[in-house]
């Protein structure tokens, strides 16, 4: 049996920390949580990410999104004083909620009803809206539901 003196053990550890503290929480939280965050200063730095999400107000900002790694859920937290088009997004009772939250977010057990946006459902907050997909089939219209794993990667900025 060999044994690995203690300096290189030492070493290995202090390695291992300074690889933690140089890649930040955000990579620890990543591995822990299975999400990615990001934050968007408004709707054209958004949609510019890849994110389709026509829902979101033109006055949107301090956006802030997670998505699962697997790019299956996604939540979005936005401020804005638009409210949202009824054509796009007709009042339905909720059935879905989000596979994580945002702090911040509002209580989406909460919610009667949603705004069902295509494959997004949203809620209001005190300063914007509250916004996740995939919803229920009922939500969005679609006789066979949601599909997993159909939208883009949420890069960071």
């Amino acid at each position: 049996m060999t044994r690995i003196p203690a300096r290189i053990l030492a070493l290995a550890g202090a390695a291992l920390a300074l690889s933690i503290t140089v890649t930040g929480c955000a990579g620890f939280d990543e591995m822990v949580t299975r999400t990615k965050a990001a934050s968007f200063q408004d709707r054209d730095a958004l949609i510019k990410s890849g994110i389709t999400a026509d829902w979101v107000p033109a006055d949107a900002h301090r956006i802030r999104g997670a998505r699962s790694l697997d790019n299956a859920d996604m939540s979005v937290l936005i401020s804005s004083k638009t409210k949202l088009d009824p054509r796009k997004c007709p009042r339905k009772q909720r059935q879905s909620t989000p596979s994580f939250v945002l702090a911040g977010a509002p209580n989406a057990y909460a919610a009667k009803e949603v705004y069902a946006c295509g494959e997004w459902s949203v809620i209001p907050t005190r300063n914007g809206w509250f916004g996740w997909t995939p919803n229920h089939p009922q939500e969005s219209g679609k006789k066979d539901g949601p599909r997993l794993g159909h939208h883009p990667v949420l890069r960071t900025e």
